[in-house]
């Protein structure tokens, strides 16, 4: 499904075993899988054709589902 920031988000990459914070900028475009498999806490999500994880709270009054990207 694809969803848009109403708001500037951070969300974690994982490059050689460690997290990395990133920040998103609100207006971007995400396609959100799922959850992520080793954490509830946290949704797997495709941004620009890489993988994130995002806490599962931040983004629920954080985004917006639109229907074509």
């Amino acid at each position: 499904m694809h969803y848009r920031f109403s708001q500037p988000i951070m969300v974690l990459a994982f490059e050689d075993n460690h997290q990395i914070a990133v920040s998103v900028p609100a207006g971007q475009i995400v396609d959100v899988i799922g959850p992520a498999e080793n954490d509830g806490r946290f949704l797997l999500l495709n941004v620009n054709d890489q993988p994130f994880h995002a806490f599962a709270s931040d983004l629920a009054d954080g985004i917006e589902q639109i229907l074509a990207r």
